[in-house]
């Protein structure tokens, strides 16, 4: 799994992976109100090769870019148009769903979250002009 800000498929053939089984990933930070306050949004993008991807690799990839605080844990979700809900990625299994759901476009908008074990993250609402792009918005 290797990172790149290059935003086409170009980046794929620099870095060797198989155009079949490669996605693009724009993760964006969802901040967590409790602690941080003086991040919003932050955007990184990934091209990963989801049949070379494991799981715990790629959190720990996202989490070295956006490191969670004392007992914070991450979350990774992304945004479901056909349940109209976030889901969570919690495990290679899901993660290999999330890639079959976008196989189409190869493309997936994802969202991350520290929160403490007991909090829920506050995922972007969606209002209903937005189709395929949520943006965060304060609750």
């Amino acid at each position: 799994m290797e990172s790149t800000n290059m935003h086409s498929f170009d980046s794929i053939l620099f870095n060797r992976m198989d155009p079949n089984s490669s996605y693009y990933l724009e993760i964006t930070s969802v901040p967590n109100p409790r602690s941080h306050k003086d991040i919003s949004g932050y955007v990184f993008d990934m091209v990963v090769d989801a049949d070379l991807t494991n799981f715990k690799d790629f959190v720990d990839e996202v989490v070295e870019k956006y490191p969670p605080r004392f007992n914070e844990q991450p979350t990774i979700a992304y945004y479901d148009l056909a349940s109209s809900t976030y889901l969570e990625v919690k495990s290679y299994q899901e993660l290999l769903q999330m890639f079959a759901k976008h196989a189409d476009t190869k493309t997936v908008n994802m969202f991350f979250s520290c929160n403490l074990p007991n909090e829920t993250p506050q995922w972007p609402t969606i209002t209903a002009s937005q189709s395929t792009q949520p943006t965060h918005e304060p609750n």
